[in-house]
């Protein structure tokens, strides 16, 4: 009867591994530890924009108005275009009349663009990213679409769904209201109708352009730049020397995003003792231009992840044992396999590439689990033989999270090799395990 059991159990787990059904889901943000900051914020996330793991989050899924944050994934297509070599920085972007007369308009940030007059890529890359200027925007989102509305958007999704970013809607290269951008704005749309983004997406977006194109940091990390002999500052008031500086955490960037319906948003990065976070606040308080309510949240975020982490290296080839000692915890920990067919019937675990954790002080992983691979599941454990260094399962870190799935957690390998025990040991261990 016990065997029968086991065996209707076996086939549930194997069934349950192979339509995906994981017991456990990592990428939840309620796993994540949410201190009561009292964040004066409607969403938040803090995250390691290399491991994309999730180092605070509030209301990370609520799709809300963006407004000049939308320039990260502008600047990140124009990157794109530089990168594979289809546009030069001194490439030249001739402007409408349309623009022209968009780009005087000082309602919103902006710089003069003369029709006729035409500016290169790296002048309107600079002052869309530093001074936020739309109309410098809108002339890139024209120059990668071929001056059409519709292209640019559709480009927009496709980048976006590429880094897995689902719920976003886009209508134009800078982030104002349809309406507010003219002709240039989508026909087919309402005058209100203005880019959004969850504060999830955000993250995502900014961890990208980070580690594909680290070179963005030079430009946002400028506390002004020169356009056409007038000086332009950034808004970003985290910069160094600036009123919002945070002593001994380097703020180097991203952006900000301002707008009626949105409040006060910001995208921020900043390094603590050679260790990357990126933050996203959004709909901070916002009375009056250069309200700083927006950096204080960012400041409060970045000095709790900073001060309530502990930054941990493993390195290919170290003993999955050693997790214990950052752990401080023995229970649920998992650092080996069972080899059920193996002339060693254990098979101790080591880390298969260098691997980033981020580990809360409190101490609140409260164990580990193994994913076995599925080409290598056999019984309760692994199928021999096994070849030394052979991939052989994925460890979950309870209660750590990620931007997307767990696949962030680290696969293990095997420490040795093994080879299957004769057929007359594995018989009497069949035998023995009826009793």
């Amino acid at each position: 009867m016990n065997n029968k059991k086991s065996i209707i159990i076996a086939f549930c787990v194997f069934f349950c591994f192979i339509f995906g059904i994981s017991t456990i889901t990592l990428a939840n943000s309620k796993n994540v530890s949410n201190a009561d900051l009292g964040l004066n914020v409607k969403s938040a996330i803090a995250v390691d924009p290399k491991t994309h793991q999730v180092l605070y989050s509030k209301n990370i899924n609520e799709t809300l108005p963006i407004a000049s944050i939308t320039k990260l994934l502008t600047v990140y297509m124009v990157l794109n275009e530089i990168h594979s070599h289809k546009l030069n920085w001194n490439d030249k972007v001739s402007i409408s009349k349309d623009l022209q007369s968009f780009s005087l308009d000082n309602t919103y940030a902006n710089v003069p663009l003369v029709s006729g007059h035409t500016y290169t890529i790296k002048q309107l890359y600079e002052a869309a990213l530093v001074y936020s200027a739309n109309g410098a925007a809108l002339a890139l989102g024209n120059k990668i679409s071929n001056n059409d509305p519709n292209k640019l958007v559709k480009m927009m999704y496709f980048e976006a769904k590429k880094m897995g970013i689902r719920n976003a809607k886009f209508y134009n290269a800078c982030g104002l209201k349809n309406g507010e951008v003219g002709s240039m704005g989508i026909k087919t749309a309402s005058y209100d109708s203005e880019n959004v983004m969850s504060a999830k997406d955000l993250a995502i977006l900014a961890s990208h352009l980070i580690n594909q194109y680290p070179e963005v940091l030079n430009i946002t990390k400028q506390k002004s730049i020169n356009f056409n002999g007038k000086k332009l500052s950034n808004w970003d008031l985290m910069l160094n020397g600036e009123s919002q500086a945070i002593p001994g955490i380097k703020v180097d960037g991203l952006k900000t995003g301002t707008s009626n319906a949105g409040g006060a948003n910001f995208v921020g990065t900043g390094v603590n003792q050679g260790h990357r976070i990126v933050t996203v606040v959004m709909h901070a308080k916002n009375d009056y231009t250069y309200d700083p309510a927006r950096f204080i949240e960012t400041s409060k975020l970045m000095q709790y992840v900073f001060n309530n982490y502990d930054f941990y290296n493993f390195k290919r080839g170290q003993s999955a044992d050693s997790l214990k000692s950052v752990l401080h915890n023995d229970n649920n920990f998992a650092d080996y396999v069972n080899v059920p067919n193996g002339k060693s019937m254990i098979m101790p675990l080591l880390f298969s590439e260098n691997y980033d954790i981020w580990v809360p002080k409190n101490n609140k992983i409260s164990g580990t689990k193994l994913n076995i691979a599925s080409n290598v599941k056999y019984k309760n454990g692994v199928n021999a033989p096994i070849k030394k260094f052979q991939p052989l399962a994925r460890m979950n870190l309870n209660n750590i999270s990620f931007l997307n799935s767990d696949n962030s957690q680290p696969i293990m390998m095997a420490a040795n090799s093994d080879n299957k025990a004769n057929v007359f040991v594995r018989m009497w261990r069949e035998i023995t395990s009826w009793f």
